[in-house]
């Protein structure tokens, strides 16, 4: 047992750009006790949470991130056990309610009423959130790994975590740290197939995890030398798969064939736990895909002669509100157990997915403004830049609604009935920012109206870049109340 001194309490303003929320007071040091635990974090540091009671007028508990400093343990390394969690209890216990600091309003027409805002705004629904994850904990047949490179916002992570998600599925170091941070019992799989070795070994050595995915052999190679040739690992071997039913592959850069699968499970099978993975792309329209995807691991399997400790089936899982047709997540979990059963698998197999897009995708609404028409080409506030980078990319043809506010010293009348086809162009100055859609909204959209575009809670916010000037990260909370505005909507 060392004894460590906390110091760089980062409050305020720094807490709200970390962890995405205003706790209404400045900017401030704050030294603290030390604490008496153990020391895991080797030289780089280690971050946690803090709960401050002082945060200001909100009155309500906050975390801020800080760093361990003093008695820096360099170059000793702490081998962790199986079921790995992070030390200072006596500091994670004191985590009560999360503040989530956002303004919360009853419908996304009382936020545009209330707020008129002049940039892009986030409209969160931790309903939709929680019933994702529900959905997921009660109906899949095994473990469900939230991908969060989809949406790791913290106000995502915590609700989906209250709602019984504490699995997750990691793919670079930072994000190793953020779910360590926000949550230190959480099973964390990093499940991207090419690692540095820096961040294997800090991985395992610092964060405690132990199941690694890979494609090849050198990649099994790195995993084996970085973590000292330890005997907890567990090495999952990810296969190809073609496009099926989805409406983005994902073949082209990760996964190897079944033949080389075969052979990696069996290098794999001699240094550590096995299991294999695949992904059947990115909203996937029919549960067939993952049939055929399941019957071919099985394959892989029998023919490798493993018993293999993880069945991984991968994301994929698609979501309302992108301007196609979806079966419920039930078809596709019922088609998963069956094809899963018919493989007789060892009992002890556990079977993972690793859901991004359907625990976040419907979770947020993105409300933009219009700043000016042209003919069928709408210019709004935001755009491929910002927080609509997959609609440019995928071409998304996301389900949306026009809402217009009544305007100063002028009679308002209530957009038309009859709807027409529109393209987006951004805010910035690249031809590239641009929307084909088409978007159906009201005929006569014009200049001022706001437009709330659906299913913007996967791979929007956390792609945005600042490019242009052009940067906004405005969230509020959309919850039930008897709250009303004076709005006209069209659907």
């Amino acid at each position: 047992m060392q004894q460590g001194v906390f110091s760089e309490a980062v409050c305020g303003n720094r807490a709200a750009e970390i962890f995405g929320f205003d706790l209404g007071c400045e900017a401030k040091r704050k030294r603290v006790a030390p604490v008496t635990g153990e020391r895991v974090c080797g030289a780089s540091g280690l971050y946690i949470r803090l709960l401050f009671d002082d945060v200001g007028p909100l009155g309500r508990e906050a975390f801020a991130r800080i760093r361990l400093t003093g008695h820096s343990a360099v170059g000793k390394r702490t081998m962790q056990p199986e079921g790995w969690t992070m030390p200072y209890k006596n500091v994670v216990r004191r985590q009560k309610a999360f503040a989530t600091g956002l303004q919360r309003f009853s419908s996304v027409e009382e936020m545009i009423g209330t707020l008129r805002p002049g940039h892009s705004v986030h409209c969160m629904h931790p309903e939709k959130l929680h019933e994702a994850a529900r959905t997921f904990v009660e109906h899949f047949p095994g473990h469900s790994l939230y991908a969060i490179k989809s949406n790791p916002d913290p106000y995502v992570l915590e609700t989906l975590h209250k709602a019984g998600i504490n699995h997750f599925d990691v793919a670079s170091l930072g994000e190793v740290r953020l779910i360590r941070t926000m949550f230190p019992r959480a099973h964390l799989a990093f499940m991207n197939p090419v690692k540095s070795r820096e961040a294997i070994r800090a991985a395992y050595f610092e964060y405690g995890v132990r199941d690694f995915v890979a494609d090849t052999a050198d990649e099994i190679d790195k995993i084996v030398e970085e973590t000292d040739r330890a005997q907890d690992l567990l090495i999952v071997v990810r296969i190809a798969m073609p496009k099926g039913s989805a409406a983005c592959a994902l073949t082209g850069k990760f996964g190897c064939t079944p033949d080389q699968a075969v052979e990696l499970l069996k290098i794999a099978s001699s240094v550590a736990k096995t299991g294999i993975s695949f992904h059947v792309g990115s909203q996937t329209l029919s549960p067939s895909s993952y049939a055929d995807a399941i019957r071919k691991g099985g394959e892989v399997i029998a023919r490798a002669g493993v018993k293999p400790k993880v069945f991984d089936v991968g994301g994929g899982f698609p979501v309302k509100g992108l301007g196609m047709e979806i079966l419920p997540l039930e078809a596709y979990f019922d088609i998963i157990r069956a094809e899963i059963a018919a493989l007789k698998l060892p009992k002890s197999c556990e079977i993972w997915a690793e859901p991004g897009r359907a625990l976040s995708g419907e979770c947020s609404t993105l409300v933009v403004k219009v700043n000016l028409r042209k003919g069928d080409l709408l210019y709004i506030n935001d755009g491929s830049f910002g927080n609509m980078f997959e609609i440019a990319s995928m071409n998304w043809k996301n389900d949306c609604a026009l809402y217009r506010l009544p305007r100063k010293n002028e009679e308002t009348a209530a957009p038309s009935s009859k709807l027409a086809p529109f393209r987006f162009y951004g805010p910035t100055c690249d031809s590239v920012d641009y929307m084909a859609g088409p978007f159906l909204l009201p005929e006569d959209a014009n200049e001022g109206d706001y437009i709330a575009l659906e299913g913007m809670g996967a791979y929007m916010a956390c792609s945005q870049s600042r490019f242009n000037g052009f940067f906004s990260d405005a969230k509020v909370e959309i919850v039930s109340t008897t709250r009303t505005t004076q709005l006209k909507v069209v659907k």
